[in-house]
């Protein structure tokens, strides 16, 4: 897709569709406008360089280990969870739990945790059976394909759209998830831990 330079859109019109039509109230940046698509994200531009930086504060983010074993004393305390719930309570424990170890400022708390929301939409979106914590499960074969599909998007160079809000002048609008790298690391963990199948 070539990008376009010379057929710039009307922003204020553009953030009055957002709110009206997106029904989204919250500040919006266009990272790209190309033929068939208006990239968007709610972050600002030196947000993924940030976030490595952030996530390096907070090791355990990134431990199998210690994400299963938070994973698995939630579950016991709430049965019920759907998995892919269970394993965002289990990061954000993690995050409230290193929050002064790490020294980390409200900037970089903030950071962190809208990169997990960013994995956490996508994790929703591929296991769309929602398993419960306890209940027998198995992968369906439509969530297996939408797992792999993902993490082939999921590099430094192509971008990772996470939600379709719809058409505005003829593109689709679409968010953009940055951090590629630490965003498949995470959705490789949240997909054994909420599985227990490990796939490549």
């Amino acid at each position: 897709m070539s990008s376009i330079t010379n057929c710039p859109i009307n922003h204020e019109k553009f953030a009055k569709w957002l709110k009206n039509d997106a029904e989204i109230n919250e500040w919006r940046r266009i990272v790209r406008i190309d033929d068939e698509n208006i990239l968007i994200s709610k972050f600002k531009e030196d947000f993924a360089q940030n976030l490595h930086k952030s996530i390096a504060l907070i090791p355990e983010l990134l431990d199998l280990k210690i994400i299963q074993m938070q994973y698995q004393n939630l579950a016991i305390t709430n049965k019920n969870a759907q998995r892919t719930k269970n394993w965002y309570q289990a990061i954000n424990s993690i995050v409230n739990s290193s929050q002064y170890q790490a020294e980390l400022g409200k900037k970089r708390v903030a950071e962190i945790l809208a990169g997990i929301d960013s994995v956490y939409s996508i994790l929703e979106t591929i296991l769309w059976t929602s398993p419960k914590v306890f209940d027998p499960y198995k992968p369906h074969a439509g969530e297996i394909i939408a797992y792999k599909d993902m993490l082939k998007s999921m590099v430094d160079n192509q971008d990772i759209f996470t939600k379709y809000y719809g058409n505005y002048e003829d593109r689709k609008v679409v968010n953009h998830c940055p951090g590629a790298t630490i965003a498949k690391k995470m959705l490789t963990h949240a997909w054994k831990v909420c599985t227990t199948t490990n796939l490549k």
